[in-house]
């Protein structure tokens, strides 16, 4: 008898303190839902090859449109400006086509 009602307070116990645990979580899905809504932007995530470069190096990379605020086919073209952090002058620009969210592309580094 005493170790069913042992037994009984500690599922007790334990399903409280799970329930504390999914509010929490509820709580902030519902913040990061707010902060989302909010602070609509489009975010677009690129990928290169490699992490390092040097002088006439070819970079590869790709882009992938994660998020946006409009429909998707409204994102045709990616400016790519490249820019000297010594004095913010820009060394390269090009433009890409973006297909249904995905960019594929390539440039030459200056010297």
């Amino acid at each position: 008898m005493l170790k069913n009602l042992f037994a009984a307070l500690i599922i007790i116990f334990f399903s409280i303190k799970l329930n504390a645990q999914v509010n929490k979580v509820d709580s902030i899905a519902n913040v990061l839902e707010r902060f989302s809504l909010q602070n609509k932007s489009s975010t677009l995530f690129i990928h290169f090859d490699k992490n390092v470069y040097t002088n006439n190096d070819q970079v590869w990379f790709t882009g992938y449109l994660l998020k946006t605020i409009t429909d998707i086919s409204n994102y045709n073209t990616l400016y790519l400006s490249l820019v000297n952090n010594a004095d913010s002058a820009v060394v390269l620009q090009q433009k890409f086509l973006i297909d249904d969210g995905f960019v594929l592309g390539s440039l030459t580094l200056p010297d």
